[in-house]
């Protein structure tokens, strides 16, 4: 099947709910997902967010495909095969989970948090989601082809049941974003940035304790990705999070 923005993953059913929560959440915000017997492929909105992945040993790898991720569903034998066919390893992800807590957070003097509910604060959160993914190196026009994706994914998700996105502010100004996405018995957490001029004040910790109160209210348990060995990670398994599993990526040229 292929899943537009507005349409459920439904086929996702069959695989591991972090998995499936992850798939929703690139459904919507970055393109297409195919769900064949047996692959998935992400057809993103542009080439580098795209990527295919078998669901068993024995499929042949599609002759245009130039990025592979492997889940443990997969099978063992893609790492060898992978790098026989041209491919070199890129990056792995890891996919955590952790029990939701029913407190939220208690927010410093100066700040506050939201949950988006027009279209204002939606460009408001989008504008604070590019400054927080921003890289130093990055461009006039490709910091504004960022603005312009999250605007608009913003804007066309904020009023989805499935999807709740947390704007906090620090003395009236945009300062650090989250969103969550429910599928699957999970909230998975996605989106979170901070503005470079508000970090250190533990701002994403803000926006996890929100998300975890919302997800305890649901019955649902929270589920992440991160990069393997990044800080990201080490903050996540120390408050809490635990391994699933990971999913190595593979690239060729």
């Amino acid at each position: 099947m292929t899943a537009n923005p507005d349409r459920s993953l439904t086929a996702a059913d069959r695989l591991p709910a972090p998995a499936a929560n992850h798939l929703a959440f690139m459904a919507a915000h970055r393109g297409s997902v195919e769900i064949t017997a047996d692959s998935l492929a992400l057809e993103g909105d542009e080439e580098f967010f795209s990527w295919w992945a078998p669901l068993g040993e024995d499929v042949p790898i599609p002759a245009g495909a130039k990025t592979v991720r492997v889940f443990p569903f997969s099978g063992n034998g893609w790492p060898v095969r992978l790098e026989q066919a041209g491919f070199k390893r890129a990056g792995e992800l890891s996919y955590l989970r952790a029990p939701a807590a029913p407190d939220g957070p208690e927010l410093p003097d100066g700040v506050t948090l939201t949950v988006v509910d027009d279209d204002g604060q939606a460009r408001e959160f989008a504008l604070t989601q590019a400054a927080g993914f921003a890289e130093p190196g990055d461009t006039p026009e490709q910091t504004a082809w960022w603005e312009e994706d999250f605007t608009r994914n913003a804007l066309r998700h904020y009023a989805r049941a499935d999807q709740t996105f947390y704007l906090l502010r620090s003395e009236g100004e945009g300062a650090a974003v989250a969103l969550a996405l429910h599928s699957h018995g999970l909230t998975g957490i996605y989106a979170v940035a901070t503005r470079p001029a508000h970090r250190g004040r533990r701002y994403a910790g803000l926006l996890l304790a929100a998300i975890s109160a919302e997800a305890h209210g649901r019955g649902e348990q929270l589920a992440l990705q991160t990069e393997v060995g990044s800080t990201a990670e080490r903050l996540y398994l120390r408050s809490g999070f635990t391994e699933d599993f990971r999913t190595p990526l593979y690239v060729r040229h």
